[in-house]
């Protein structure tokens, strides 16, 4: 694989590589993907979160409809499955 860089990016991988940090500039350019990658990860995981406190919330807040407030499973129970 080929990769085009700009100047200012070129730029910055030679002083990756010039700090001694880094070898090459595939190591350079895989550290930054590796880097992608976590930060995508990080994301993915906070979103689910943000989804499940609001499911739990609307759960929380819904109306009865005709448990009369017995379910079959309770709100920890569904979170685990």
């Amino acid at each position: 694989m080929v990769i085009s860089l700009t100047p200012e990016l070129e730029q910055l991988v030679n002083e990756r590589i010039d700090s001694g940090k880094y070898k090459t500039s595939e190591e350079v350019v895989g550290e930054g993907l590796r880097l992608l990658r976590e930060r995508e990860s990080a994301t993915s995981q906070a979103d689910y979160e943000q989804t499940k406190r609001r499911f739990l919330e609307r759960m929380k807040n819904a109306p009865d409809l005709g448990t009369h407030g017995v379910a079959s499973w309770t709100r920890d129970e569904i979170h685990e499955r």
